[in-house]
């Protein structure tokens, strides 16, 4: 070959052909062997034969024409093929070896690893006995192995680690003192020690390794070559051993090191980076601040670009994370912080998948987020906190050992963050997390994870109200006492918890042991805490609350005086509380229930102050906000009743104001301000300043009450606001606002029915501005329909809730759904009374008037000669003589009197209304509340025409959007009709005690059913539950002639009784039938609701209507078995086989109830529970 076709080979221009082709062959699937042959060659032609002297191109040339040889053995040069014999020079293998390693090193490219080891086994193998290199192969080769190990973590090869441990103390043991070689011959042994020790931690690994990087130091006296990398090898091998003793000679050799290193260099850098994680981790045991200021400046490079190997980058980001906290926490610049995430969210940018550092430094990610967020508020840190927390979670092998802390970590932010927001999924995920830390096998802190789960309980419950929740948390609290605590910390945790949740306990607790446990065991924690222990002042505040409780229920003056001086003790903490404005108000509330006792107005004065102290301290959006403006305004009050200073009604009021309306707070403390409020302003007159307030109560029953709760909680709670929206409307009406007493009382009244039917909004609207948004409330929906909350898992209901709300409130920030799913205005709901007037009864403990609402407006109409007093004694006299069978006949009397009550009281002048007394048609709707839905508005009055029956046809609707929404739905036409008749009960089905025999089923059925156009029946054991759900979703009508019941204390146990059990309200409520048109309860007491919960409706009547049903005829109380088939025939005759109007069902009714009563003037129990809900 010429020489110049040598220059050009040996040229930068062929190399970079040369790399074009490879580069483009190696983008193409199965690379061929031509290519590889060609570059293969121009590697060798450059080693071989104008002795370039590259070792490279000898490694490249022998590593492709090993892999040539396999396939095309022929392809391969005689003098190649020889150097891939055995017994070939260990010299060239041994460069080979080398080259490749550094190949390795530059480029990461672990094949480069695997074929170096397999040179420098041949160099070792092939080197005769007595070779003077064969030692230094042995190093190098115990060098590769240890690297590879290295590489591939716990999947590598235990016998190659222990291979290298061997190769690398026999080249230790060979090479002589004062070699050259010696030193890093020794350093790498001690590496490879390490490497041994990390994966087993036997002791005497580590020992061996720092023993002979120390000696590899000595052998490396000042000058020799490779003094920095030994002295390195010893920093490396002295923090494995995480000795404190070890520190100053650790950072002293890092120190030297790096300045041993080339300036500017990645092995430099490198030692810098470990020198500051060294400096940080002295710090962290003197708490110099020198160490930490030197520590972050070494670490701060880590921040640029990738100069160094991933893991140690990554683990100096760990540490100038944790170094910029430090320096946080000592001096309080916000800026040290938002370094330290800085840090760590690039630490964890750069950790690869799946690494095992991952976990830690999510971990301290989460903390320092939350951590920020507690002190600027951002609700995006804390939702950055808790994602890095559950991905700490998600990090965690499922064996690792700290999988449970990491679980309990995540529990305990999850519990910060619902005390913050108030999420109850965030509660719910809260506990999930302690369960499982529980769960889990591993050496965590038990006691305090029993501690915290027992207060994430105590939370649900006083949220929830379940009351399993309550009885968990006081046992896992007693649990937790009986397991040896490792820290005196999670001992107090646990006392804590325990004496909390038996606080709250005492709420229910009628014998008051309760109140007193927790009291003393919160002595117990205040004994047991030491001075100056972060958690002394929560058995202070505990313990103040505790006897301020007792002395409201045992009214003994020095449990307030006690309560008043562990208040004091406690704000007086160097540590104090971190909800320190709750400790500021628990004293400032203490001195007011003293003032009240003793009049003291030192007392009052100082108690004000604290409350505003503790205002300004506590964050705008804290939760306990609204407490500490209801206290507040208690107190301002207070002085108000003393001095009658206008200023302080006026902040009193501001104050209840502000806690009824911030969003976070519980629930309850917003209702209890703005009814204080609303009181305060009925004692002053100001019927402005009361609807206003009652405004605001109204409007949050529907949160009180909110749709993720269990059904009978809702009801529970909002028994807690009966008669609210009625006092609210009264007040309106007071103030010449009878628009806004609608409003009031249709917001505040069947809450818990128009909650389900949001549900099942119609979206087509929505469909066309938002598809996508539609789709997603959509796919919600589904999943709630999909079950009822008592057979859903409690906590995928409330999540779904909260799903729910949070699109909707989305839906209502579009343009042209502002009103999406809100309560209708009152121009809507007198768009309802387009068939007729409809007469809302309100019933106040202030006044009791009508509101008479028709499509032109409003008007009130006063009843002064009725009173909520009256009301409720007959409803109580009605509903006491109806539950005595053997007392009707005596109530007789009793019931033509209230007949005559209500025409005098409410009938009547209503009737004489304008309004009503000159419109065309007698057909006229009643709405009443309170108690008033007990009685029998439409059949009051006596005798012609001073009776409803002789003036109107009446119909009934539970509030006026259920009007409008019956009257906006299309009749269907009567296609198919069913009949459902049980005679007799299996036995078994009913283990409360079968119902009576109803002899007079058989023909009630018969004749229905004999009706033109026939009908599908069900009869006694064909009438199963099952069987009935599955007809009336294929029919128009339903009839059934059944008994009903009802139970005043749990209106949700109302039901229609059928063959295999009852056929309860919610289970009602829950079918979707969009074509039902008329369903006739000839039942007993299938249009009564519950004694708690009047305004709410609940019952069967109206839960049919929810269903779907257009038309409903219910009874108000039991039925006699005769009497129901004659008003179901008269009814069915007058009605005739056509599609009913809005009006015929309602005049069928009124006719076949008149038949009766014409019968039986005198006996208005048979005829007066009939009624008609519907349009």
């Amino acid at each position: 070959m010429a020489a110049d076709d040598g220059s050009r080979v040996l040229s930068e221009q062929a190399m970079a052909e040369v790399r074009t082709l490879w580069s483009a062959a190696a983008t193409a699937r199965g690379m061929d062997v031509d290519t590889v042959t060609v570059v293969a060659l121009f590697h060798w032609v450059r080693y071989a034969m104008f002795h370039s002297g590259d070792a490279s191109d000898l490694a490249i040339a022998l590593e492709l024409y090993a892999e040539i040889q396999k396939v095309a053995p022929e392809l391969v040069p005689p003098e190649v093929a020889e150097a891939l014999e055995p017994e070939y020079d260990p010299d060239v293998f041994a460069d080979v070896g080398v080259t490749l390693f550094q190949e390795f090193q530059r480029t990461g490219d672990a094949s480069h690893l695997d074929n170096a080891l397999l040179a420098f086994r041949r160099a070792v193998s092939d080197s005769p006995s007595g070779d003077p290199m064969l030692p230094v192969r042995k190093w190098k080769l115990s060098t590769v192995l240890r690297t590879r190990l290295d590489l591939q973590g716990r999947q590598g090869d235990p016998a190659d680690l222990e291979e290298a441990v061997r190769l690398g103390r026999a080249a230790a043991a060979e090479i002589p003192a004062g070699d050259p070689d010696r030193a890093p011959c020794l350093s790498s042994l001690a590496l490879t020690l390490r490497s041994r020790f990390e994966r087993h931690e036997a002791a005497g690994d580590i020992e061996e390794a720092v023993r002979t990087a120390r000696a590899s130091v000595a052998e490396a006296a000042p000058g020799h070559p490779a003094r920095g990398v030994v002295l390195f090898t010893l920093v490396l091998t002295l923090r494995s051993r995480a000795d404190a003793g070890d520190d100053d000679e650790i950072i002293a050799a890092c120190r030297e090191s790096a300045d041993l290193f080339e300036p500017g260099s990645p092995d430099q850098l490198k030692a810098r980076l470990i020198l500051g994680q060294s400096l940080y981790d002295r710090f962290t045991r003197l708490a110099r601040d020198d160490d930490l200021d030197e520590a972050i400046r070494e670490l701060t490079p880590a921040l640029g670009p990738d100069p160094v190997d991933r893991p140690v980058r990554v683990v100096a980001l760990l540490a100038l994370g944790l170094a910029r906290s430090a320096r946080f926490k000592r001096t309080a610049e916000p800026g040290e912080e938002s370094a330290a995430i800085e840090a760590l969210r690039a630490a964890e940018q750069a950790l690869p998948p799946g690494d095992e550092s991952r976990g830690l430094v999510l971990s301290t990610l989460g903390s320092l987020l939350f951590s920020r967020f507690r002190q600027a508020g951002d609700p995006a840190d804390r939702q950055a906190a808790l994602t890095a927390f559950r991905d700490t979670v998600q990090a965690t092998p499922a064996g690792d050992a700290r999988l449970a802390d990491r679980l309990a970590e995540l529990g305990s932010h999850l519990q910060m963050s619902y005390e913050e927001t108030g999420s109850l999924a965030h509660l719910d995920e809260s506990i999930h997390a302690y369960q499982d830390a529980l769960a889990r096998p591993g050496d965590h802190d038990r006691v305090r994870s029993l501690g915290m789960l027992s207060t994430s309980l105590r939370l649900r419950y006083e949220l929830a109200g379940d009351a399993a929740d309550l009885d968990a948390a006081v046992s896992l609290g007693r649990a937790a006492l009986t397991e040896e605590a490792t820290d005196p910390l999670s001992r107090l945790t646990a006392l804590n918890s325990l004496g909390n949740a038996l606080m709250t306990s005492a709420d229910t607790d009628s014998g008051g042991r309760s109140l007193d446990e927790a009291i003393a065991v919160h002595r117990v924690m205040l004994a047991e805490s030491q001075a100056g222990q972060p958690l002394r002042a929560y058995p202070l505040m505990n313990l103040a609350n505790g006897l301020r409780a007792r002395y409201e229920r045992d009214g003994n003056p020095a449990d307030l005086d006690e309560a008043i001086l562990l208040g004091r003790q406690g704000l007086a903490l160097e540590t104090p509380l971190p909800d320190r404005p709750a400790a500021i108000a628990g004293l400032g509330f203490a001195l007011l229930q003293r003032h009240s006792h003793t009049g003291d107005e030192g007392d009052l004065a100082e108690s004000i102050d604290l409350l505003r102290a503790a205002l300004r301290v506590c964050p705008p959006e804290h939760p306990v906000r609204a407490r500490l403006h209801l206290m507040s305004g208690l107190a301002l009050h207070a002085r108000f009743t003393v001095t009658r200073a206008p200023h302080d009604l006026r902040e009193a009021v501001s104050a209840w104001r502000q806690a009824a309306g911030i969003a976070t707070g519980d629930v309850t403390t917003r209702l209890r301000a703005a009814r204080t409020w609303a009181f305060a302003a009925t004692e002053e007159a100001d019927a402005e300043l009361a609807v206003d307030a009652y405004a605001a109560a109204v409007g949050l029953l529907p949160l009180l009450a909110w749709p993720g709760l269990d059904r009978g909680i809702r009801e529970e709670r909002l028994s807690q606001g009966h008669g609210l929206a009625s006092e609210a409307a009264a007040w309106a009406i007071m103030a010449g606002r009878p628009d806004r007493a609608l409003e009031l009382l249709e917001q505040g009244r069947t809450v818990l029915w128009a909650q389900d039917l949001r549900v099942r909004a119609d979206l087509s609207a929505l469909r066309e501005a938002e598809p996508d948004l539609a789709a997603r409330l959509d796919h919600v929906r589904a999943r709630l329909d999909g079950g009822s909350a008592e057979r859903q898992a409690a906590t995928t209901r409330r999540r779904l809730v909260e799903e729910w709300d949070e699109l909707a409130r989305q839906v209502s920030e579009l343009p042209g759904f502002e009103r999406f799913l809100r309560p209708y205005s009152a121009a809507e709901l007198c768009a309802g009374a387009s068939g007729g007037p409809v007469v809302v009864v309100n019933v106040s403990r202030f006044r009791c008037d009508a509101l008479v609402v028709t499509t032109g407006g409003v008007e009130v109409v006063p009843l002064p000669r009725l009173t909520e007093e009256d009301v409720v004694e007959r409803a109580n006299l009605l509903l006491y003589g109806l539950e005595w069978a053997s007392a009707r006949f005596v109530l007789r009397d009793t019931f033509t009197a209230m007949l005559a009550w209500l025409w005098e009281a409410v009938a009547e002048p209503v009737l004489s209304f304008p309004a009503i007394a000159e419109a065309p048609a007698a057909r006229l709707w009643w709405c009443p509340t309170g108690a008033l839905t007990f009685l029998p508005l439409h059949a009051a009055g006596l005798r012609a025409p001073d009776s409803v029956p002789d003036r109107v046809v009446s119909s009934y609707t539970p509030s006026l959007a259920a009007l409008v929404r019956a009257g906006n739905r299309p009749p269907a036409p009567p296609v198919r009709r069913c009949v459902v008749g049980v005679s007799e009960y299996r036995a078994d089905a009913y283990p409360e005690g079968r119902p009576s025999r109803l002899p007079g089923v058989a023909a009630e059925v018969a004749q229905v059913s004999a009706l033109p156009g026939g009908a599908t029946v069900l009869r006694d054991g064909e009438a199963t539950r099952e069987a009935v759900l599955r007809l009336l979703a294929r029919h128009e009508w339903s009839h059934f002639a059944c008994h009903g019941r009802q139970d005043l204390r749990d209106p949700a146990k109302g039901a229609l009784c059928l063959y295999d059990g009852p056929l309860p309200v919610l289970e009602i409520a829950e079918q979707r039938l969009p074509h039902a048109e008329l369903a006739y309860l000839s039942a007993c007491s299938t249009a009564i609701g519950g004694g708690g919960v009047p305004d709410e409706a609940v019952h069967p009547a109206a839960a049919l209507q929810v269903a779907g049903y257009r038309h409903v005829i219910a009874t108000l109380w039991p039925i006699a078995d005769h009497t129901a088939r004659a008003v179901a025939g008269d009814f069915y005759t007058r009605l005739g086989g056509s599609a009913p109007g809005s009006a015929e069902v309602a005049h069928a009714l009124h006719g076949a109830v008149n038949a009766l009563r014409a019968a039986h003037p005198d006996m208005p129990e048979i005829w007066a529970p009939y009624l008609h809900i519907g349009p």
